[in-house]
């Protein structure tokens, strides 16, 4: 399949947008965890981090090729859709991705920090 190289270019500058937006934030819990006075505060603050980037993953459709390819179309025209499933078909390739950030995020906030007494400790 040959490249659209308008919706490359596009795809491209939505990602750098994405990427500016996610230093800026990145750098807003950097500072917090700078200025830390506890351990359980630092884990905490990364925890939530973690929870962030994962939330943040560029998976939406300013970020996704054949979205951009066919903005405001019908689903069912696009390409990916008719292999992988349309994005908001359930059991679709897309469902399967989003229901793992899901699990991941649960899984990062159960079980990636529980204070060093297996208790969570507030962020202060």
């Amino acid at each position: 399949m040959k490249i659209d190289e308008e919706v490359r270019q596009k795809l491209v500058e939505n990602l750098q947008v994405w990427q500016r937006y996610l230093t800026r934030e990145v750098n807003v819990y950097l500072q917090k965890m700078k200025s830390a006075q506890t351990v359980e505060e630092l884990m905490e603050l990364k925890r939530c981090l973690l929870v962030f980037l994962i939330y943040h993953l560029p998976l939406t459709d300013t970020e996704c090729y054949f979205c951009l390819q066919q903005p405001y179309s019908d689903c069912e025209d696009c390409l990916y859709g008719k292999v992988h499933g349309t994005c908001d078909e359930k059991g679709s390739a897309f469902a399967k991705v989003m229901k793992q950030v899901d699990k991941l995020v649960k899984a990062v906030q159960e079980h990636y920090w529980k204070g060093l007494d297996g208790k969570e400790a507030e962020a202060r």
